[in-house]
């Protein structure tokens, strides 16, 4: 069993809990809100900053992108054609079914244009049970050297380029136990707590004119399994992202086409996608960037 996200090493911590959310179906309005198909987009976790620029330093949490058919008309057809086939099926089932006929066949534009980019920065606070409720939320990242760290980190990703930036935070809790359906109460119960327990830190991150959105989503856990399988919690949208001013201007527009050439240099070099979505990291383990499985969270 994967361990739950407080177990995990804090360098850990953060892009396992990033990747879980980005597979949970929680996570579909999130994506739909900046522009992305939750399904038939690709993500890449973690990717250095210096594979994109000359200037950056760290890596970008998520960066993702949208997916394209070679052929349009034809997933249409392929899609009307499941319909006809079994009307009382799902419509999501007719789409799902065409898509892993194109997939085979290799109907998806690859490498993906590059004209619509998405820079996530995550940050993965705790709870800790034992501490005093004033203080149960560790590493939340309040305060104000830790606020403005993470604001210029939002920043170099518009500096970058990206058409939306968004801070995602989210916070691990301990797994609850009971019978029946009170570890779910207990998880859902916790997950609440910890949120209020953050609220006020929460409201500071972003200053009031950034473009950045900003989502929250307190994860919490059951005795069993990982946060995706036996959990509780929402997701809340706390501002929404707009398209990045900085855009308008010459030198970050310079920077999003050495972004692009850049980009596409290292996504022509990763395998065609073989599920949805294609999720690629760039592992430190390896020292290279590949495509992940989807029931892994580690390089092997």
């Amino acid at each position: 069993m994967e361990p739950h996200l407080v177990d995990l090493p804090s360098t850990q911590r953060e892009p396992i809990a990033a990747l879980r959310f980005l597979r949970s179906p929680l996570s579909f309005e999130f994506l739909h809100s900046l522009g992305l198909h939750p399904r038939f987009s690709w993500y890449a976790v973690q990717i250095k900053h210096s594979r994109l620029c000359d200037t950056g330093v760290g890596d970008v949490d998520l960066l993702c992108g949208q997916l394209e058919w070679t052929d349009p008309a034809l997933h249409q057809k392929l899609v009307a054609d499941n319909a006809k086939r079994d009307p009382h099926a799902p419509p999501y089932l007719w789409d799902e079914l065409a898509a892993i006929e194109l997939v085979n066949s290799g109907g998806i534009k690859w490498p993906p244009a590059l004209d619509y980019l998405v820079g996530v920065e995550a940050k993965c606070a705790y709870l800790d049970p034992e501490a005093d409720s004033d203080r149960a939320v560790k590493s939340g990242k309040s305060s104000r050297s830790k606020v403005r760290h993470t604001r210029n980190q939002l920043q170099a990703l518009l500096e970058l380029g990206l058409n939306r930036v968004v801070l995602l935070d989210l916070i691990a809790n301990p797994p609850s136990g009971g019978i029946d359906g009170l570890a779910w109460l207990n998880a859902s119960d916790a997950a609440q707590r910890s949120k209020g327990a953050l609220s006020n830190a929460l409201v500071a991150r972003l200053a009031e004119s950034s473009p950045c959105g900003h989502w929250v989503m307190s994860m919490g856990s059951v005795v069993g399994g990982n946060e995706n399988f036996r959990g509780a919690g929402l997701p809340e949208k706390l501002r929404d992202a707009v398209e990045n001013p900085l855009l308008r201007e010459e030198a970050t527009r310079a920077q999003r086409n050495e972004l692009e050439t850049r980009l596409h240099r290292v996504l022509e070099k990763l395998p065609y996608p073989q599920w949805f979505p294609p999720t690629y990291v760039d592992c430190t383990r390896c020292k290279t960037i590949h495509s992940l499985d989807p029931e892994l969270e580690f390089c092997d």
